[in-house]
């Protein structure tokens, strides 16, 4: 991860407000525009939520040769499509200026447009926003493609947003496993080496591991096809540490269980979902800013009571709880330096005994004092 100042040191410092500066690897430049004067380039044409492209304007006389020092603006033609870290500056000796836009974990699929003015021109480039599928069952559920996005490490990223607990590395893939399961796994090539799976439960559930609480099992993954032998009774996470990486899987064997995606999933399929597997032991609700393991048999449970209840609300009440809380420490997907919030989700499972049915360390956002009460992230 690159090294940032963290909220904490800077604020015991008594400074409010600091730039952030990146670190930039020089990549090829795929997308392009260019004016006489002023051409704008990006890393890749596309990016997912949460990715980050590398931004590249260069300054040129009327005879070709670069300028050195020359002042320049970079805009998005919508802001909340992502954050430049660095909007303005001056072009380096080589006459160029190298920033970094990362695409925000709510930015709307669209067609997207930078910009770099200056006193003598500007010139534009266009790149697209594509949809993270996150988690997305075939018509039989007998294999599930998992879009794992860039979080990072958990455990840095709450240094640098100043808060007591991380929030979770897991990200949901839809399926479970029994011990002594199979899993086949094809990671997509040219993937970055920052990706795992990752086996267990957080807590004792009833219906895995004999009731009985287990550590989480974590594997490493490698571009291509693989099996993985489940060692114990779980649901099945992965992890993608890259800061920038977005990395495409596909899962066969193990169990799938009910998933609802917000946004994405419509009613009837999470319907035929709950119909076509009605002995899993699990549901997953995936927001933007959290998700939640929930035990079957609890929503069983309600639908028997006749409680109504609606997967869309639950995911929609859990990210408003996490956004709040990060309005609570002035953290914000729009800000750079001290004030940004870093990609990374709040994960909830409903375990089977303890403290407010819960386990406060799946939560991510839990008292060390008071388990399974929530405190602002």
């Amino acid at each position: 991860m690159t090294s940032h100042p963290t909220r904490r040191t800077v604020l015991l410092a008594g400074a409010w407000s600091l730039p952030a500066v990146s670190a930039v690897i020089a990549t090829p430049a795929w997308a392009a525009s260019e004016v006489r004067g002023w051409s704008v380039t990006t890393s890749r044409p596309w990016a997912y939520p949460d990715e980050v492209l590398t931004v590249r304007a260069t300054a040129t006389d009327d005879e070709g040769a670069r300028r050195v020092g020359a002042p320049l603006h970079l805009s998005l033609g919508d802001p909340d499509q992502g954050v430049i870290d660095q909007p303005s500056g001056v072009t380096d000796v080589s006459g160029v200026f190298e920033t970094t836009v990362r695409i925000r974990s709510d930015a709307a699929v669209a067609i997207g447009t930078l910009t770099v003015a200056a006193a003598t021109g500007t010139a534009s480039t266009a790149f697209e926003v594509r949809a993270a599928g996150v988690v997305q069952h075939d018509a039989t559920g007998a294999s599930t493609r998992v879009t794992a996005l860039p979080h990072g490490r958990q455990n840095e990223v709450a240094v640098l947003e100043n808060r007591q607990f991380p929030h979770s590395d897991l990200q949901p893939t839809g399926r479970h496993v029994f011990s002594g399961q199979v899993l086949d796994v094809d990671v997509a090539g040219q993937a970055p080496d920052t990706v795992s799976l990752v086996i267990g439960v957080r807590g004792p559930w009833r219906d895995l591991n004999g009731a009985q609480q287990q550590d989480l099992s974590e594997l490493a993954l490698t571009p291509g096809r693989q099996s993985v032998t489940a060692p114990q009774d779980g649901i099945v996470f992965v992890k993608n540490s890259s800061t920038d990486r977005v990395v495409e899987l596909t899962l066969s064997g193990g169990v799938p269980h009910p998933v609802w995606v917000k946004d994405r999933t419509k009613p009837d399929e999470f319907a035929a979902q709950r119909a076509a597997w009605p002995h899993a032991p699990v549901m997953t609700l995936v927001g933007e800013r959290a998700f939640a393991d929930v035990q079957r048999r609890v929503v069983d449970d309600l639908d028997a009571r006749g409680t109504a209840w609606d997967p869309a609300d639950v995911t929609l009440r859990l990210d408003r709880v996490v956004a709040s809380t990060c309005d609570v420490y002035g953290l914000s997907a729009a800000a750079v330096g001290i004030g940004c919030k870093y990609p990374g989700r709040v994960s909830s499972a409903a375990r089977t005994r303890g403290a407010g049915g819960r386990s406060p360390r799946a939560n991510g956002c839990a008292s060390r004092s008071t388990p399974g009460r929530a405190r602002p992230c």
